[in-house]
């Protein structure tokens, strides 16, 4: 019967020679500043976002009101002109009258 160890020798069994705990703790901090970089980063290109979104929102705004206040102008133009034609017309209808 094989009796069971309480422990794996890693390094007979995978090939890879244990580098030590050193290492392996370098590793790590390479790796969270690394992580911590990235993260820093995409907060900041996050914020940076959000800032231009909030001013491109705001220009929207900014543009519709500029445009809802033409199309209202257009409008009182387009009444006016209507008034201008009716007004000429019944000008021409008097001048023909006359002669």
């Amino acid at each position: 019967m094989n009796a069971i160890t309480p422990y794996v020798d890693i390094g007979s069994t995978s090939g890879h020679n244990w580098s030590g705990i050193e290492a392996v703790m370098e590793a790590y901090d390479r790796y969270s500043y690394e992580r911590k970089q990235e993260k820093d980063f995409l907060f900041e290109k996050s914020h940076e976002l959000k800032n231009r979104l909030q001013d491109i929102n705001k220009e929207a705004e900014y543009l519709s009101q500029q445009m809802a206040n033409l199309i209202q102008n257009k409008s009182h133009l387009d009444e006016e002109k209507q008034r201008y034609e009716t007004t000429l017309e019944t000008l021409n209808t008097c001048l023909r009258q006359l002669r």
